[in-house]
């Protein structure tokens, strides 16, 4: 396994930038989530780790090898990479065996069948090397495009949206799977995603990307609790905002302040919502309630301004309620 590192990653199509000065380092061993809306450079980012896009200026590192850079370009079957796509790509006119045996056979393995048969035993796929991918779930085909990136023994896997084409439960397993099987391998990922509950689940650190450039990387505690930028405060997720004008001093003086802000945010979940009316707290009335199972979803009207907090307790429309945010950030 090997670390990467990006020194100043610059991508421009024509006269538009996509990925600007970026410096970025996965270490050995480590799962790092790029994490940002759509055209926010992401996925070029990723291609040019891999080797499917050239970068306009900088370098890339992959272990001790310079495998992108001035004067120097290492195409991608050279770089000793796996990767998953978000479609799987997995060969239709192929059994699930045949497919994870291609790159073995690329090279000229000699021991192709023990190890094609350990690579499915990791993925769970034990039995179905016989099948076609037209035989198997839309979990299954990811497995076996894991499968086909891992069996070759890849300095870094790369994976780009892997879980987008599963439904809610089944991507919630496979988010477990993939990080269970990685850390018992000790295996370099560097993933692409737009789902942050992905991001947070299965990453080490996450690498927020805004308009080419990263706007906080950290660990996913750190990143939600202390969100370095007022984007990655929005962006990470859910806030809850109120003009500071409507907040008590005595509950702005415990939030991460911007000295020029002037709102007040907090997390849905850490409203600490009670009933009636109490000294020094943002005074509201309920105006909607949404069950969500193990919690509820409440609107919550405070002097004309809404903000949404989430509470296990039940609380009626109209109740007159008040709020202590733990925590919070002036933006």
């Amino acid at each position: 396994m090997a670390r990467v590192l990006l020194k100043g990653i610059q991508k421009s199509y024509g006269d538009n930038p996509v990925v600007r000065s970026l410096d970025l380092e996965v270490e050995e061993g480590e799962v790092l989530a790029l994490l940002g809306p759509s055209g926010c450079g992401k996925t070029t980012t990723l291609r040019m780790v891999a080797g499917l896009e050239q970068p306009s200026g900088g370098e890339i590192r992959i272990g001790e090898e310079v495998v992108s850079g001035p004067g120097r370009f290492v195409p991608p079957e050279l770089r000793r990479l796996g990767m998953v796509f978000q479609s799987y790509a997995v060969w239709p006119h192929r059994t699930v065996r045949e497919n994870v045996a291609y790159p073995l056979r690329l090279q000229g393995a000699a021991d192709l069948e023990p190890r094609v048969d350990q690579a499915l035993d990791a993925v769970k796929l034990s039995g179905l090397g016989e099948r076609y991918p037209n035989q198997l779930s839309g979990g299954q085909q990811q497995r076996v495009a894991l499968a086909r990136a891992l069996v070759a023994e890849p300095r870094v896997l790369l994976l780009d949206e892997p879980l987008s084409n599963l439904d809610a439960h089944l991507r919630e397993q496979m988010r477990d799977e993939i990080r269970a099987l990685v850390k018992r391998r000790g295996i370099t990922v560097l993933f692409v995603t737009h789902d942050q509950e992905e991001a947070l689940g299965l990453a080490d650190r996450v690498a927020v990307m805004h308009q080419g450039r990263v706007e906080q990387h950290a660990a996913p505690e750190r990143l939600y609790d202390e969100p370095a930028t007022v984007f990655a405060a929005r962006f990470v997720g859910r806030q809850s905002e109120l003009p500071l004008a409507l907040v008590p001093e005595g509950i702005a003086r415990r939030a991460v302040v911007d000295a020029k802000g002037d709102a007040f945010a907090f997390r849905p979940s850490r409203a600490g919502m009670q009933r009636g009316r109490l000294p020094g707290a943002i005074a509201g009335t309920v105006v909607s309630r949404v069950f969500l199972g193990p919690t509820a979803r409440y609107v919550v009207r405070v002097q004309g301004q809404e903000v949404v907090v989430d509470q296990p307790e039940r609380f009626e429309p109209g109740e007159e309620v008040c709020l202590r945010p733990e925590g919070g950030l002036v933006l």
